[in-house]
C-alpha cells in the first residue's frame, strides 16, 4: 500500500519507481543507511502523508469546536532534534523556514520548497518540543532552534523530562523554558514529588 502511494507521488513528478525500497533507501550488511535515487522524494512523501493526516484531524477539531467546545486546542509533541527528525516522517518547521548552511544539518539537501510544503504547523494551535536536557544552556539551544524553525507562527513550549533532572536542577531548567518559550510541558505527572515540587521550583514559576 505504501509502495503504491509512493509510486503515485513519483508519477506526479514524472518519475518512475523501479526498485522498492532500494530506490528510497536500504540498509547494508554493516547496518548503514544507503540512500536511493529517490531518497529526497521519499522523505518528502512521508512528511506530506503526516501533513495530510493532521489536516483531516484539524477539520474534525474545528467541527467539534463549533458544535461543542470553542476552547478546544490541537497540539503536537515532537523531539526538538529537528536536524534528524525527518527520519520520523514529520516536518514541524514553518513553511516559511529557509534553510541556512550555517545550521550544518545532516542531509541538508532535503530542505527546500517541496519539503516546506509538507509543514503541518498550520494545523496546530501550539507545539511542544522535547528539550530533554539537563542544563539551561542545552535547553536554551534547542528552544532557540525551535523558535527559528517555527518562525513565531504558533506558540512553542519547551518540554522537560523529570527522570533526567535532579531536584536541585529542575528550577533552573524549567526557568530556561519559561523565559525563552511560550510555556512548559513536564513529562510526566507520575514522576512529580508533590511534597517538594512547588517549593524547589518557586523561583522559576513565581519570579
Amino acid at each position: 500500500m505504501t509502495r503504491n502511494a509512493f509510486e503515485e507521488y513519483l508519477e506526479k513528478e514524472g518519475k518512475i519507481l523501479e526498485n522498492f525500497p532500494a530506490d528510497a533507501f536500504k540498509i547494508d550488511k554493516e547496518g548503514t543507511l544507503v540512500k536511493g535515487q529517490f531518497f529526497k522524494e521519499w522523505i518528502t512523501f512521508r512528511s506530506q502523508t503526516i501533513c495530510d493526516f493532521t489536516g483531516r484531524i484539524r477539520s474534525l477539531v474545528d467541527k467539534y469546536k463549533t458544535e461543542k467546545n470553542p476552547n478546544l486546542k490541537m497540539a503536537a509533541y515532537v523531539g526538538s532534534w529537528y536536524e534528524v527528525y525527518y527520519q520520523n516522517g514529520v516536518n514541524w518547521a514553518s513553511n516559511q523556514f529557509k534553510y541556512d548552511d550555517r545550521l550544518s544539518f545532516p542531509d541538508s539537501e532535503i530542505y527546500g520548497e517541496n519539503y516546506n510544503k509538507t509543514s503541518y504547523l498550520n494545523n496546530l494551535d501550539f507545539l511542544m518540543i522535547g528539550t530533554y536536557y539537563k542544563t539551561p544552556k542545552e535547553v536554551n539551544r534547542y528552544i532557540t532552534l525551535g523558535n527559528i524553525l517555527t518562525c513565531g507562527q504558533i506558540p512553542l513550549l519547551g518540554s522537560m523530562s523529570l527522570p533526567d533532572l535532579s531536584v536541585s536542577d529542575q528550577g533552573k531548567v524549567f526557568g530556561a523554558s519559561l523565559k525563552n518559550s511560550s510555556g512548559l510541558m513536564i513529562f510526566d505527572n507520575c514522576y512529580v514529588d508533590w511534597n517538594t515540587f512547588f517549593r524547589t521550583n518557586e523561583n522559576s514559576f513565581f519570579h
